[in-house]
């Protein structure tokens, strides 16, 4: 019974950080020019988040992720790495 509840939560976690990088992409996809490096930013977090998901239970070819998820290249290079949103 706890192994099914585990295996439960580990792809309720999975679901809502691919619906979140999913999300981040659309409004990536869609930001005006001066929104773009934060929307970038917002990709390369939700990226990082699913990918460390996936990782956790031994998926770790992200090559399927980048291209289900259509996830810029620029926001690969910023995977894991904390972008400030706002200059100053």
């Amino acid at each position: 019974m706890f192994a099914r509840e585990v295996a439960g939560e580990k792809a309720s976690a999975l679901g809502r950080a691919g619906r979140a990088l999913e999300a981040a992409v659309d409004a990536y996809e869609t930001a005006r020019p001066e929104e773009r490096r934060e929307r970038l930013a917002a990709v390369a977090r939700a990226f990082w988040m699913l990918s460390v998901q996936r990782d956790a239970i031994g998926l770790r070819d992200t090559r399927e992720l980048m291209a289900t998820y259509r996830v810029p290249r620029e926001a690969l290079a910023l995977a894991g790495v904390v972008v400030p949103t706002k200059p100053g």
